[in-house]
């Protein structure tokens, strides 16, 4: 499971955690960013992050007060503070684990270990809560820079959604085609990453092959259907994601021949 974690800190703590998370195996992690304090309530509902890791004390605990009122309880929530003092606040906030500064890298990995085994335990019900709640932001979304964080083997690449033309799996590597510059190779395999994808409009077109739906330009017909995308190659649709993919295409009906 890929847990999606948004840091909500300084730029020295968000610089620090971020260099932690690079180097934790057991349990895969992309960054979606650092948000200031004053934004991360109305930011979080959006992005919809697996794990927030926040600085309980940068602004005297005002965002972990508040984050019981917000529902946020699909939200794995680890508070990093210089003490114990907003260790109460955190348990009322249901946190779901408790750091202190400065954190090692062995503390944050366990603190997302649980974090991961908490997320997986109730993936049914937050994925609907999820989808619930995208549906009901969709009419208006305050924060939605259309950029996505992509984790190769020395960084984390951040690319705008219409740059990515397609994805390709390669056991535990996925190799992402983009519009102006060379493909990036991704520390992670197609299947941790299509929930991610699928986000940002990818559609899984073969077992291994997924296509952005703003770089599709001609269906071809055929008694394999292909799509023809936008530098010019040809991809194959599989029998078993032919109606997932025509339904996002919003084509009703489709013969071949």
């Amino acid at each position: 499971m890929l847990l999606r974690v948004l840091i909500v800190a300084g730029e020295a703590l968000h610089d620090s955690l971020r260099s932690s998370l690079r180097i934790i195996d057991s349990t895969p992690t992309v960054v979606l960013g650092r948000v200031p304090h004053s934004k991360a309530l109305s930011v979080i509902p959006d992005v919809y992050p697996d794990v927030v890791l926040l600085d309980a004390g940068a602004d005297s605990g005002a965002v972990l007060r508040s984050w019981a009122q917000q529902q946020l309880h699909d939200v794995a929530l680890v508070c990093v503070a210089p003490d114990v003092h907003f260790a109460l606040d955190a348990f009322h906030a249901g946190a779901t684990h408790y750091l202190m500064t400065p954190v090692s890298d062995a503390e944050l990995e366990v603190a997302v270990a649980r974090c991961g085994q908490l997320l997986h335990s109730t993936e049914g019900s937050r994925q609907n809560k999820i989808a619930q709640a995208k549906q009901r932001s969709s009419l208006a979304k305050p924060y939605n820079c259309q950029v996505i964080a992509l984790p190769s083997a020395s960084a984390i690449e951040v690319r705008r959604q219409d740059a990515l033309i397609s994805a390709h799996g390669n056991g535990s590597y996925t190799k992402v085609v983009l519009t102006d510059e060379p493909p990036i190779v991704l520390t992670r395999s197609l299947g941790d990453l299509a929930a991610e994808l699928e986000d940002y409009g990818l559609v899984r077109v073969h077992r291994s092959h997924m296509v952005n739906l703003l770089q599709v330009r001609t269906v071809q017909r055929g008694r394999v259907p292909a799509l023809k995308l936008s530098n010019g190659v040809v991809v194959d649709v599989s029998d078993t994601y032919r109606e997932s993919v025509f339904q996002a295409l919003r084509i009703g009906r489709f013969r071949g021949g």
